[in-house]
């Protein structure tokens, strides 16, 4: 976002000629827009009136409570995650989570996080109270989600075996873990079929997988001659890719 956003607001009407301390405020809230997209109260006291007021002018918008975006920046994907940041308790799961480690180009409509407890519900999130295990979350740049196995069977419920299939293709999981995460998990709904599609993976490559709209999925046998490059990828796959949990983001 560049200076001319918001220095109408510092310069105009009671600020038509800003003090020194007003131009230093709008350098300041400049910079930390410019160094992190969003500017959170609560680790910038020195500016909770400039930040207040500028949120007042609808020069900036809260994104999450006491987390400020430009107003152009708001409803963006980036904006959302950097946000997070400030969400301690908040997990970052499913289509978010994906596209933050190994699908850059899933949609993300609203970004759902797994929390402790109730949340109040706030625009482009949702949040889901569930307990996710220590050992399958992963922190980067301040911001915690799933890891891919994690995500990729969370994913599974909406995009079938694709998920599998991004997660392994990207090498960002093995089937290793996909198995660990499902164990760690193993008391969720969906898991036997969570499970059909791990194996499927392993053992059928010339499957295509396909999932119906009400979440059950559902396996196509192709002819061998009619094996899909994505289809075939699968058999190129094996237990020796790289076991870490790799992020492409940020």
């Amino acid at each position: 976002m560049g200076d001319e956003s918001i220095a109408p607001a510092l310069t105009s009407g009671l600020f038509l000629r800003p003090s020194l301390s007003v131009k230093t405020s709008h350098f300041d809230i400049q910079a930390v827009l410019a160094r992190e997209g969003v500017i959170a109260l609560r680790h910038h006291p020195d500016l909770v009136g400039p930040i207040q007021w500028l949120v007042r002018r609808g020069d900036l918008h809260p994104v999450l409570p006491g987390v400020s975006a430009p107003r152009l920046d708001v409803d963006t994907f980036d904006t959302r995650i950097s946000s997070m940041a400030w969400e301690a308790n908040a997990i970052l799961v499913g289509a978010g989570a994906a596209r933050v480690s190994f699908w850059p180009t899933i949609r993300v409509p609203t970004v759902t996080c797994a929390v402790k407890h109730h949340r109040q519900p706030q625009r482009g999130f949702h949040f889901s109270r569930r307990q996710v295990p220590a050992e399958l979350v992963v922190s980067r740049a301040g911001v915690r989600y799933t890891s891919p196995a994690l995500t990729a069977l969370d994913l599974c419920e909406s995009h079938g075996g694709d998920a599998i299939d991004e997660a392994l293709r990207a090498r960002a999981t093995t089937l290793r873990n996909l198995h660990h995460a499902l164990q760690l998990t193993s008391a969720r709904l969906g898991n036997a079929e969570r499970r059909r599609l791990l194996l499927d993976s392993r053992m059928s490559p010339g499957r295509l997988r396909n999932t119906s709209s009400t979440g059950f999925f559902e396996t196509q046998e192709l002819p061998p001659g009619r094996r899909t490059s994505s289809s075939c990828s699968v058999a190129r796959r094996s237990s020796s890719m790289s076991s870490s949990e790799a992020s492409s983001w940020p």
